[in-house]
């Protein structure tokens, strides 16, 4: 019989979307622990486990009963606080629970990031006092890089903190952890957590506030179609959505947006007005980072989505107008676009064939297929 840890003396419930990344410092902060003890009182963080990576984002696994029951919540509470209620609708998710017991396994770059978006007004609360102390909720859909906007709010998601300017949350491979620096206590929630450059001893983090929109640099104001889009995506992944209607759009999703990245500008009458600068500059910067040799090509991945929120909202966007298009339209979308795409076989595609192949609908598969073999 598993011995169960004793329950933590206080604890909190978890608000409305949050995120295992967004429990732990907010417990951490009002039991004046670090992160890492909390893990550690949760049983997560063993001295045979002394690291946590990202596949706890996926589920907690063997440890979601122990974990509740130190947390002082119910196993579906603490399964909410990872992807895993999502996994049957993303099949990126789905595919990254099975996968990682794989010794090489490569952390899907559609549900792991080295990084965090956000929003401020989110993070400053909504005013109570619980949240007046400790902040409000990091958002566990903000980790997906499908997630560009706040509805609630109304604006884009950020990505970079205004006093580092490093992505939030930032860490050298995508998936190897969810949080940065667990082991040091003392930050409000809501502060950077970014090593700073330089180390020094007295100020190791970074500790700049990012709930204040003040400090945040100006975003492009959020239309209606947009606003639409990330409604239908946040529809898909609820629980009364369709698991078959959610996998297949998203999977067409993600085969459009690779096509529509390694291609662009050709596709550039597709996204939204007078957004489409951050996507030219993250192209611009794919490519730069190429090179001229070829082992520099293969290491950019078209299949990826962009770190800012305002390029993968026009990535998107981009993707789902021509998932809306009749099939004739679409045909001679992909005639105009694929003849400058990489070679089917590239490794810059990532598994986007693989995905189109086992995920998507019957017809759209054909229909792709039979463009790639007429144009690649």
């Amino acid at each position: 019989m598993v011995r169960l840890p004793e329950p933590l003396p206080r604890t909190l419930v978890p608000l409305p979307g949050e995120g295992l990344p967004g429990l732990l410092p907010r417990l951490a902060h009002r039991l004046d622990l670090s992160p890492n003890m909390v893990l550690a009182r949760g049983g997560i963080l063993t001295s045979r486990r002394p690291c946590t990576g990202g596949q706890y984002l996926l589920d907690l696994g063997e440890h979601l009963s122990t974990f509740a029951h130190a947390m002082r919540l119910t196993t579906e509470e603490a399964g909410r606080l990872t992807f895993a209620p999502d996994a049957d609708r993303y099949p990126p998710i789905t595919a990254s629970i099975h996968a990682r017991t794989r010794r090489n396994y490569l952390y899907d770059a559609w549900v792991f990031t080295k990084f965090t978006r956000y929003c401020p007004y989110c993070l400053l609360g909504n005013g109570s006092a619980i949240q007046q102390r400790h902040g409000g909720p990091w958002k566990i859909r903000w980790r997906l890089p499908i997630s560009f906007l706040c509805l609630e709010h109304g604006r884009f998601l950020h990505d970079t903190c205004p006093g580092c300017q490093r992505p939030v949350h930032s860490s050298d491979h995508a998936g190897s952890r969810f949080l940065p620096m667990p082991a040091y206590s003392g930050l409000h929630p809501a502060q950077c957590r970014n090593q700073r450059p330089g180390i020094t001893s007295d100020r190791l983090l970074c500790g700049t506030r990012i709930d204040d929109e003040v400090a945040q640099p100006p975003r492009p104001g959020v239309t209606p179609p947009l606003r639409r889009l990330q409604k239908q995506i946040n529809d898909l992944l609820s629980p009364c959505a369709d698991p078959t209607q959610a996998s297949r759009y998203f999977t067409a999703l993600r085969v459009m947006a690779a096509v529509l990245q390694a291609t662009w500008p050709l596709g550039s009458d597709l996204a939204p007005a007078g957004l489409s600068d951050a996507l030219d500059l993250h192209v611009d910067q794919l490519w730069q980072r190429q090179g001229t040799r070829g082992d520099h090509a293969e290491r950019v991945r078209w299949n990826a989505l962009p770190p800012s929120a305002v390029a993968s909202a026009t990535l998107l966007a981009g993707a789902d107008t021509l998932l809306t298009m009749n099939t004739t339209a679409r045909r001679d979308a992909l005639r105009t676009m694929l003849p400058s795409a990489p070679a089917k076989g590239s490794k810059q595609w990532g598994r986007t064939w693989t995905h189109l192949r086992q995920h998507a609908s019957p017809h759209l598969r054909d229909e792709v297929e039979t463009a790639v073999a007429n144009y690649l």
